[in-house]
């Protein structure tokens, strides 16, 4: 979009948004003879208009259709004056709306009938009737059927209309009648036509009435529609116009003789060829075609083209042969004709969408239609002004009133008012049509009287009406004078996202952000935050630009976030500041908490209009259309005003009245009483017109769409209705191509004119509803089934899916008593009656892609379907069809792809998280994670969508496998745009689901967290259950708890009963057997309440079906059943009860007590079998675990942990106590024990204990964090981490049992952890937070990250082997790590005695060599991890290995080099001189390095300088060439570049470099075949072509980090910072890996790391990329620029469904405790045999 127009918009000028401006829909009106153009017409309706939308909507994104006002009316009907007067109304419509070509005309040999005219002028039917009477002719049939109406203005004589008198004419019931009454219909119409025309003749002959007056009555509905389309129009209207004249000379010949020459319909009947037989008819058709249409044409506007047929001999064989011949090519040049009709006036659509500003515009171009239904003067519109004018007002204006008091019309309108004062409104343009002829129209167009001589002028009555505008500039005061100020509107019923609170409030944040030049995030999680941003941007109005926002229906607002509350509003206001908000006055009580919360604000204004100006505001209406209604009609009128003084009643009568004629009796029964009886009214009012199907269809459907319906998706739709389409065809053939025609919606709309509203939304224009009331009746009326509502949502989802699109014909089924047969399908004959059939239909339904790709003027662009993207999930969720939703929606590449280019980034988000709330789909809530971290990149950068899919989904796909398919799209149209694909992303994603369970902050919100099979139940204090299952959320209240909380919740092991307990000694029990029966059952009659227990009850248990509960400072346990809830039992202990556990076998109870004491109980025993004592007599028991029928676990409330045999239990047998004092003697927080993996965890306030409960050994032990104490710890679900909670501390924490490294932080927004648990069987982690927010994380997901593999520290040393497996990393360390290159994880670490310096591995990988800062050197063998050697040496300051891997060449700077074998560590040779930046020749021959300035090639055998490079200058820098191993390319001090022959010594090119390069190629990288070199400083990447001798300089947009060129000299691969956006976020604030193409200079791609980077290094074969960053982690990225690549990838792509995933525990592996070898300074070697 233009910045100026955005800025325009986003401003709120009206001036950029007026409807007519932004129709997106092109309208072609079709003119033609109903009879001789039928083939014609077929043919352009089934071969080229379904072709032409496809191109609009593909190429300008624009709808198209053809308005063909006979398609579907009965023959007989053609002549019906009604349908006249839509036509015309029609025509106008598409002169005034089309975006592209509005009119074709198609001519022939036909001219057509006139009509009979609906109404005549009483004096002129006087005048008629007294010359036909004098005349001594009979007026009998023209008075029976022409009545006095005084309510017309002025007076005329009306045509009844049929059904008066032929009550049969419409009726398809019944045949025979029909027919009946269709032929006296045309022995009416030809005698009333016959007296009229001959009554006209007298009249004009005698003066009495002029021939423009009488040219009504003669001229044909084509002669009318043609001048009223190309007459004294501008050349600029011409050029949308088409004519298309087909002449017949011989047929006008052959027929010339034949007094009357009739032709036979389908039907039978005869119709008469008027022009054949009537040369007073030819003649005025021969002026249209031969002196009107190339007098326009020939200025160049107008396109004609003439087609003349001269050889037909056979009038009927012939003429068929000659018209399929004319029809077929003008089919192939309507098409054409109409394209570049298309190209050269509609506007193409190149701009890229704006969500925000979309918006904005949607909400002013609704005003804009709003403010133009204000009919009268509202005095409330003097006390708005007030408010605006006034400079202290620090309050909002709200307006208030009861339903359709005309608030909204109210508020637009005052809108309008706020504008800049020198803005104009241009309303219309004045069209001239300048006379260029010499010689007057009058002497060329024959008389409708006199043809043959033509010395008449004729002038449509409807064009004159039509084609004459008078201009009007509406200069509009302004209320803010000498101001710009920023207009924000909201109707918060146009959509469900403004009904959303946080939508609301992010969308006004942004518009006014913009307007006055401060950030704004494009995403808040907290809408409190959101809430202080709201209020800071308010404050930035000034007196120079003001500020006013208008909310209209506040009342409509959803309860989320507690926003019906109003607590969101400022409490004051700047003066600058102007907020205008309207609601009803009961609704929701809002009017009441907006008078609590600005008490002593006057600004308050009720709308309630009065009597007076309801009745003024219908006599305008009635007058705008010339018409009143009698003084008897009058009273009723105002009586129905009187009782309800609403303005939409108002029009809502003038609607039903201006049909009243005067001569008809009304009485009280005609009106409505109230607002949605007088909507019903209207509705059945086009049930008899149009039908109830059609009718209820067509409401419902506008009802139920989104964000709105165009006219052409109405059509659609409908036509995929069998019932309806049938009324449209001979139900005795059925077309195999059919569809509803398109007049038939514009006929409903022009009926329900300003009860529906055309906005644009997404740069579509949409009807909607005006006032809501419409769609309240609307449902009580069509669509109380909800069997009906699921149906016609299928519908909607099936249309916008374009299932039956591209020619898919649609099964059309009728039901009988009968079958088809085979032959009557495949010919399409349908029986006479009484049969079920089923036939499949074209019904030319459009495609509907995610996205229309463009291709113009050699320019690709992408253009999304806005209608699909918003409506195809809306209706799939609302028809219950979530399965689909998810995976032809939701996991689809397309639609996120449509989404972020469409600006919705928020709106995606919206409808990801909903369904997320809907489903609790892990899936879900994965990618809602992605789009909100990656929301920032995605705004700035669309086509950054499948780089930022592939590195987030790439590690969460084989815990995901659903997102599988979503990831391979992604990553196939990453292949498209960029040569880098991920293999391996380093970005973990640990996805949360979050529910608000309070409003208000409340740390102790929640009393437990249980789980069943396939539910996790929340339980509030106030006993508010949350269930949270796979496929809902929902919300259970405790309706009998009263004042009482609930204090424990335990969940029976069979997870049937939940049991809960509260602070006033009750024990609730609810029945959970499934999830259905717990959502829809009543709460009271679930609970079952126990009255006998008198002290609070402190704790419970449970043993199969019995309930042990225990109680405050008591040792009595009283025991329940659950299924009776009565008392069994009573146990008495010897202290107060704090602990219960039961044995495996669920034999005997064990009851924990305070002293350290626990009783032993049989289950069905009262008394205790023994107690047992522990040594420690402080504190008392925590817990109790059973880790089998032998062995039983005791835990102090002091951190001492005791194992007991208890194989007899009455002698239990004390077999080991550890840790009762010192450093680790702590309060025990939790307790965690896990059976299947005899693992038992103890969390006390400073240290985590992890146990082997088989052996009774301590495994690991952890610290927490400096100064914080454990809230809580669990272990995953494999048991390999511990995710731990500290106090007053935000994320939860997961460390790594093996290593205790932390491996992951679960971060959140939501305030501090109070309470987190597992739920095993749901794979799900649950948290509370002191915010009151409920957080989900999936269990699964986290086991997965924290696998992840990772360092100790940052990643220093990449070493990747050519042909093997694995490859390896250092973090600078003691610890070398090898990993694998399929899964990306840790196989094996190399502990070393200090830290590692140098690494090296052989190219067959056998064998590592490392050394440490110490000097030691290690030889590892790579398989087992064995430390084969460990040499005490010298200082190394570089490792190399030779290409055969036999020998190692250790380089120290300050003491002798050495050459030793790598298997034995025994010393080849010494090397005297220290080599810089050395390397080993290919053949293991030399070691090549630089000393004091020279190049060196030193033997690997003896130790001795063998080759040196002959120069009088310092070698500065040198590389070998891979492709030639004998030769090394170097750079000299004096700019020389040299190609060096090592083995012959000899210098093979020299290249004089330039003085700028020479300081930058000290350090280079060079290709295998040395043709290209490259060098890096700071911003500058510099490219040598070796071979042309060209220096090459390539600037990026920051200091490069790292770089690497591979073999082949085709890219240089570097890491840089991208383009600074003052972001944080992870993409924008972390470097960028760049890949440019060396032959051109083109960055061929660029992905975000999203980490900050530590190394980078490539494959030797260049297509492999590893990254490792600062956290540890690797990436790794290859480059697939060819097809072979291409297909590698494909095959990597298919690992990721055949991964091994299980979890495999790190291969540790650590160095000899002390060399084995020892280098002594004279060379000599000593043997350690130790190990």
């Amino acid at each position: 979009m233009d910045y100026t127009l955005k800025k325009a918009i986003l401003a709120g000028k009206f001036s950029q948004i007026h409807s007519r401006g932004q129709t997106r829909c092109i309208k072609v009106f079709l003119c033609a003879h109903p009879e001789e153009s039928k083939t014609q017409r077929k043919a352009l309706r089934e071969k080229v208009y379904p072709k032409l939308r496809e191109y609009c909507r593909h190429n300008y994104g624009l709808e198209f259709q053809v308005f063909d006002g006979y398609d579907g009316i009965d023959p007989d009907d053609f002549n019906d004056t009604q349908l006249r007067q839509f036509r015309l109304k029609l025509l106008e419509e598409c002169l005034q709306s089309s975006a592209g070509p509005c009119f074709v005309a198609l001519l022939g040999e036909q001219y057509g009938n006139s009509c009979l005219p609906a109404e005549i002028e009483v004096s002129e039917f006087e005048n008629l009737r007294y010359v036909t009477q004098n005349a001594g002719n009979t007026t009998e049939i023209l008075e029976t059927w022409y009545y006095r109406d005084e309510n017309t203005i002025p007076p005329a004589y009306h045509l009844l209309e049929k059904e008066k008198f032929l009550s049969h004419y419409y009726d398809k019931m019944n045949d025979q009648a029909r027919e009946t009454d269709h032929k006296k219909w045309q022995a009416t119409f030809n005698e009333l036509k016959s007296i009229l025309n001959h009554a006209v003749s007298l009249c004009v002959q005698k003066g009495i009435l002029t021939m423009k007056q009488a040219a009504r009555y003669f001229t044909s509905a084509m002669e009318d529609e043609l001048r009223f389309a190309l007459e004294n129009k501008s050349p600029s209207n011409l050029r949308k116009c088409i004519c298309y004249v087909h002449k017949i000379p011989s047929l006008c010949q052959a027929t010339e003789n034949i007094p009357e020459m009739e032709l036979v319909d389908e039907r039978g009947r005869g119709y008469e060829m008027h022009c054949l037989n009537k040369s007073e008819t030819y003649s005025r058709l021969g002026w249209l075609r031969d002196v009107l249409l190339p007098s326009l044409a020939a200025s160049g506007d107008l396109l004609v083209y003439t087609t003349t047929t001269t050889t037909l001999s056979d009038l009927t064989t012939d003429y068929q042969e000659k018209e399929e011949e004319y029809t077929e090519e003008l089919c192939k040049q309507f098409y054409t004709d109409v394209v570049q009709l298309i190209d050269s006036n509609a506007q193409r659509r190149t701009e890229c969408f704006e969500s925000f500003s979309e918006e904005v515009k949607q909400h002013l171009s609704l005003c804009e239609a709003y403010s133009e239904l204000y009919m009268c003067e509202y005095k409330e519109m003097k006390q708005i002004e007030e408010y605006i004018v006034q400079e202290e007002t620090h309050t909002p204006l709200i307006v208030f009133g009861g339903p359709c008091t005309g608030k909204t019309v109210l508020l637009a309108k005052a809108v309008t008012q706020v504008i800049t004062s020198k803005q104009i409104l241009l309303l219309s343009a004045e069209l001239r049509h300048e006379q260029t002829s010499t010689q007057s129209e009058d002497d060329e167009r024959p008389s409708t009287l006199d043809l043959q001589h033509g010395t008449a002028d004729i002038s449509s009555e409807g064009s004159s009406q039509a084609m004459h505008y008078q201009v009007k500039k509406d200069q509009m005061q302004s209320w803010i004078r000498n101001t710009d100020p920023c207009l924000v509107i909201r109707f918060m019923f146009t959509s469900q996202y403004n009904s959303c609170l946080r939508t609301l409030l992010l969308g006004i944040c942004r518009q006014i952000a913009f307007n006055y030049k401060k950030a704004v995030k494009s995403y808040w999680q907290d809408i409190h935050e959101l809430k202080v941003n709201f209020a800071s941007l308010l404050t930035a109005a000034s007196k120079q630009q003001p500020l006013v926002l208008v909310l209209d229906g506040i009342d409509q607002i959803s309860n989320e976030d507690n926003a019906r509350t109003m607590w969101w509003l400022p409490d004051r206001l700047s003066p600058s500041v102007k907020v205008i908000i309207s609601t009803s006055t009961r609704k929701h009580g809002i009017l009441n908490k907006f008078k609590n919360l600005y008490k002593d604000s006057p600004w308050f204004l009720e709308v309630k209009p009065q009597q007076k100006e309801c009745i003024q505001m219908f006599t305008k209406c009635l007058s705008a259309v010339g018409r009143k209604i009698t003084s008897g009609q009058q009273i009723y009128v105002n009586e129905g005003i009187k009782q309800s003084l609403l303005p939409l009643y108002v029009h809502l009568l003038y609607k039903e009245t201006k049909c009243w004629r005067s001569y008809e009796d009304i009485d009280e029964q005609c009106l409505g009483r109230s607002v949605h009886e007088n909507i019903e009214r209207l509705f059945h009012k086009l049930e008899k017109n149009y039908g109830f199907l059609l009718v209820s269809k067509f409401l419902s459907y506008i009802t139920l769409s989104k964000s709105g319906i165009s006219e052409a998706e109405l059509v659609d739709v409908l036509s995929m209705d069998d019932k309806i389409l049938l009324q449209f065809s001979d139900p005795k053939k059925i077309p195999n191509i059919l569809r509803v025609p398109d007049w038939v919606i514009e006929s409903l709309l022009f009926d329900l004119e300003v009860c529906l509203v055309k906005g644009i939304y997404m740069g579509y224009q949409l009807l909607s509803w005006t006032n809501r009331h419409f769609p309240f009746v609307v449902w009580k009326l069509y669509l109380t089934e909800m069997d009906t509502v699921v149906e016609m949502h299928n519908v909607l989802a099936s249309y916008f899916s374009g299932q039956w699109a591209y020619g898919r014909p649609k099964p059309l089924v009728s039901i009988g008593n009968c079958t088809l047969t085979e032959k009557q399908i495949s010919t399409q004959q349908v029986p006479e009656q009484n049969s079920f059939y089923k036939i499949y239909v074209d019904r030319q339904q459009p495609s509907q892609p995610w996205v229309f790709n463009l291709h113009f003027a050699n320019q690709d662009s992408v253009f999304v379907n806005m209608r699909k993207v918003i409506e195809f999930p809306f209706h799939l969720k609302e028809c219950g069809r979530a399965e689909d939703l998810f995976k032809n929606v939701l996991t689809l590449f397309c639609y996120y792809e449509a989404m972020v280019k469409a600006g919705c980034l928020y709106q995606l988000l919206f409808e990801i998280e909903e369904a997320c709330q809907l489903t609790c789909r892990k899936e879900l809530c994965v990618l809602s994670d992605i789009i909100r971290k990656s929301s920032c990149i995605l705004q700035n950068s669309p086509d950054k969508l499948s780089m930022v899919l592939q590195s987030y989904l790439l590690p969460v796909v084989d815990t995901c496998p659903n997102l599988i398919n979503l990831f391979k799209e992604a990553d196939q149209n990453e292949f498209k745009t960029s040569v880098v694909c991920v293999l391996h992303s380093p970005l973990t994603l640990i996805s949360c689901m979050y529910t608000t369970l309070c409003a208000i902050a409340e740390p102790s919100l929640v009393s437990g967290i249980v789980e069943t099979e396939s539910l996790i139940i929340v339980t509030l204090k106030n006993g508010t259950l949350y269930t949270l299952g796979d496929t809902e959320t929902t919300t259970i209240k405790c309706s009998n708890l009263k004042e009482d909380t609930i204090s424990v919740v335990k969940m029976s092991s069979d997870g049937k009963y939940l049991l809960l307990s509260t602070g006033k000694n009750k024990l609730l029990i609810f029945d959970c057997t499934s999830s259905a029966f717990l959502h829809n059952m009543e709460f009271t009659k679930a609970v079952v309440e126990v009255t006998e227990i008198l002290q609070p009850i402190k704790g419970f248990g449970l043993c199969g079906t019995d309930v042990f509960v225990w109680f405050e400072s008591a040792n009595l346990v009283k025991v329940f059943n659950i299924t009776s809830a009565e008392i069994v039992k009573q146990l008495s202990c010897l202290h107060e009860v704090t602990a219960f556990s039961h044995s495996l076998d669920k034999k005997y109870i064990f009851i924990g007590q305070q002293q350290n004491v626990i009783s032993v109980f049989e289950s069905d025993k009262s008394l205790p079998l023994v107690s047992i004592c522990e040594e420690i007599s402080e504190g008392f028991i925590h817990s109790i675990f059973c880790e089998s029928v032998h062995a039983m676990y005791i835990i102090g409330s002091k951190g001492n942990v005791s194992v007991w045999d208890i194989t007899n239990i009455l002698t239990p047998q004390h077999t080991e106590e550890v840790h009762k004092t010192g450093e680790y003697y702590d309060d025990v927080v939790s307790t965690e024990h896990v059976l299947e993996q005899k693992i038992l965890l103890v969390c006390k306030t400073a240290s985590i204990e992890i146990w082997d409960t088989v052996d009774g050994i301590i495994l690991d032990r952890f610290k927490g964090p400096r100064n914080s104490t454990f809230l809580n710890a669990i272990l995953s679900s494999n048991c390999e981490f511990i995710i731990a909670g500290c106090q007053n501390c935000m994320p939860l924490l997961v460390w790594k049992r093996q290593t205790g490294q932390c491996v992951l932080i679960l971060d959140h927004n939501f305030g501090e952890i109070t309470m987190f648990t597992k739920c095993i069987s749901q794979t799900s982690l649950v948290a509370v937070t002191s915010k009151g927010f409920l957080l989900v994380w999936n269990s699964e997901l986290i086991d997965h990250a924290s696998s992840m593999g990772r360092t100790a520290k940052s990643i220093s040393i990449i070493l990747v082997p050519l042909y093997s497996k694995h490859f390896y990393t250092g973090d600078g360390t003691n610890v070398i790590y090898k990993w694998s290159k399929i899964s990306f994880k840790i196989d094996t670490s190399f502990e070393h005695e200090d830290l590692v310096e140098n690494v090296a591995v052989t190219w067959t990988e056998e064998y590592l060599v490392t050394s440490d800062i110490s000097g030691d050197l290690y030889v590892w063998r790579t398989a087992n991890g064995e430390n084969m050697h460990r040499i005490q040496s010298s200082h190394v300051h570089q490792l190399l290995i030779t290409p055969n891997s036999h020998f190692v060449v250790s380089l120290c700077e300050n003491s002798t080099s050495k050459v030793w074998k790598l298997t034995t560590g025994h010393t080849v040779c010494n090397i005297r001189a220290y080599l810089k930046q050395a390397i080993v020749t290919p053949e293991s021959t030399f070691v090549v390095g630089l000393y004091d300035g020279a190049l060196l090639a030193v033997s690997l055998w003896s130790g001795r300088i063998t080759k040196r490079f002959s120069c009088d200058r310092w070698v500065i820098a040198f590389q070998s060439l891979l492709d030639y191993p004998e030769f090394i390319i170097l750079i000299t001090s004096d700019k020389i570049l040299y190609t060096w022959n090592v083995a012959e010594e000899t210098i093979c090119q020299q290249v004089q470099l330039s003085n700028s390069f020479v300081d930058q190629l000290r350090v280079f990288q060079s290709s295998g075949d040395g043709a290209v070199l490259v060098s890096v400083l700071d911003k500058s990447i510099n490219i040598l072509h070796t071979v042309h001798k060209r220096v090459c300089v390539l600037t990026v947009e920051d200091t490069v980090l790292s770089y690497k060129l591979t073999k082949t000299g085709e890219f240089i691969i570097y890491i840089c910072y991208g383009t600074q956006l003052n972001c944080y976020c992870d993409f924008h604030s972390n470097p960028v890996l760049n890949v440019v193409q060396i032959s051109n200079g083109k960055n061929v791609a660029r992905h975000f790391l999203g980490k900050p980077p530590s190394a980078m290094e490539i494959s030797e074969d260049g297509v492999y990329i590893f990254v490792g960053f600062e956290d540890g982690t690797i990436g790794s990225y290859v480059i697939v620029g060819t097809n072979e690549d291409r297909f590698k990838m494909k095959e990597n792509l298919g690992l990721l469904e055949n991964k091994d995933h299980t979890y495999r525990k790190l291969g540790q592996y650590s160095c000899k405790k002390s060399p084995n070898i020892v280098w002594t300074e004279n060379g000599s070697e000593m043997l350690d045999t130790q190990v």
